[in-house]
């Protein structure tokens, strides 16, 4: 299980950004939340829209199929 972050700042869109803590992307952890350890990626991003922001995605580069523009 990964553990994975969400991004405190809101992209230029305003979506929030959600990361496996190996994605390289993930550059300051400090300005990101902790959401836990998932069994895949899609239900940490899941979590983060149903827990914090409704305009939560994936990472383009943790998981194309998760990344919703």
């Amino acid at each position: 299980m990964a553990r994975n972050y969400l991004n405190y700042k809101a992209q230029a869109n305003r979506d929030y950004e959600a990361h496996k803590s190996e994605c390289g992307r993930l550059t300051d952890i400090t300005n990101s939340r902790y959401l836990g350890e998932f069994a895949n990626y899609a239900s940490a991003v899941a979590e983060s829209r149903r827990e914090h922001y409704a305009q939560s995605k994936g990472s383009f580069y943790c998981s194309r199929e998760c990344h919703i523009s």
